[in-house]
């Protein structure tokens, strides 16, 4: 098996036509994704400071919770920022949090992908408890080893893995100087202005999914020497259609009101702070924005199965592009321990990861995730160059 990460290539010639199908599935792994992308910008109005909380959400006894965030200091006069989540017990006995991984990145618009890959590749196990009738951090950026606070104009991305043993409300806060120590209110949704104009989508809420598997089987067979691009379909999220686009290649981390050539059923739904159920693929109740765009901080494990009906080792190669704009990428090719990460360009071309397929039956995993800052989906494509 070879491994190949992260550089940019041309398209190679190929001596093979694989043909097959790739399908988007869910893996229930009972982590849920708390996602707070909205406000996107961060401005004065939102902080502590000023009596507000970005997020407000509920937790269950005995969840396992993947927390992510991105945004942008937008604050005017400029402030630096610092982010964390609150945790308040609203019972006279005490809960323990077990926090496992956790990273805090503040910087230009690439630090998505390294931040993410440095997340996935950490572990910890860092206990919080929780006093009845009180409340305790279960993240503060300033008490991160990287903790520096993002100065104006900077990105500020971040995850925690944790699980807890009781009922508790996770506050979502950002401030400038000292950690908040009072109450706060979260006001709801917030619509995000950027260049003037009213971002009117829902990035914020509540996922009982935080992984996805997608499945390509594909059969090698000698013929014409093309670069052939796979089908693709998708019926996870049943609020998506159900779509396939032959020789066109299958984006993810897309939303299909977006990009209509994109899979969509990859997508989580999210159910707001505010109650309401808000799905990938339809419009947003929040003024018709479409809301979870990109599926930030979801781990995909692809399953690529092989039968390569040829006399000779065969090598496949995973491409990804980007669709409208650059993409944070974490990924972990097969066989590989480590996760790695690069910036994807808008329609480059990268190799994230290469496997040669003996001849007969074979199988590989490997593994990616998308990282904000960034507009942009991933269109991915099968190669064959041996």
């Amino acid at each position: 098996m070879v491994v190949g990460a992260g550089a940019v290539v041309a398209t190679p010639a190929v001596a093979a036509v694989p043909t097959g199908t790739m399908s988007a599935g869910t893996v229930t792994d009972g982590r849920s994704l708390l996602y707070v992308n909205n406000p996107d910008s961060l401005r004065n109005t939102d902080l502590a400071e000023a009596g507000r909380a970005i997020s407000a959400h509920g937790l269950t006894a005995g969840g396992v919770y993947r927390a992510y965030f991105s945004h942008v200091n937008r604050t005017s006069p400029a402030v630096p920022l610092h982010y964390g989540i609150r945790l308040t017990n609203g019972r006279s006995t005490a809960t323990v949090v077990t926090r496992t991984r956790s990273v805090w990145r503040a910087g230009a618009a690439g630090i998505g992908g390294p931040a993410l890959a440095d997340f996935l590749n950490s572990s910890e196990s860092t206990t919080i408890t929780v006093p009845g009738n009180g409340r305790a951090w279960l993240y503060r950026s300033d008490q991160l080893g990287t903790g520096l606070p993002a100065t104006v104009n900077q990105y500020l991305v971040g995850a925690a893995d944790f699980s807890t043993t009781g009922l508790l409300t996770a506050e979502v806060l950002a401030w400038s100087s000292t950690a908040p120590t009072g109450n706060y209110t979260y006001p709801g949704y917030a619509t995000d202005l950027r260049d003037g104009q009213a971002q009117h989508r829902f990035d914020k809420g509540l996922s009982p999914i935080s992984a996805a598997t997608l499945t390509i089987t594909s059969t090698l067979s000698t013929g014409k020497v093309e670069d052939q691009l796979l089908s693709a379909t998708a019926g996870v999220n049943t609020a998506c259609p159900t779509n396939s686009y032959a020789n066109t290649g299958w984006a993810t981390n897309l939303n299909h009101l977006q990009n209509t050539t994109a899979l969509g059923g990859d997508l989580v739904s999210l159910t707001t702070p505010e109650g309401p159920l808000v799905t990938p693929c339809v419009n947003s109740p929040f003024g018709g924005g479409k809301p979870n765009l990109r599926n930030w901080g979801v781990t995909y494990t692809v399953q690529l199965t092989v039968d390569n009906q040829s006399f000779a080792p065969r090598t496949l190669a995973l491409v990804a592009s980007g669709l409208g704009g650059s993409v944070n990428l974490a990924y972990r090719p097969p066989g590989g321990t480590t996760w790695q990460s690069t910036v994807v360009g808008d329609f480059a071309s990268v190799t994230w990861a290469t496997v040669t397929a003996p001849p007969g039956p074979s199988t590989f995993t490997a593994s990616f995730a998308v990282s904000g800052p960034g507009p942009a989906g991933l269109l991915h494509r099968l190669r064959t160059t041996g």
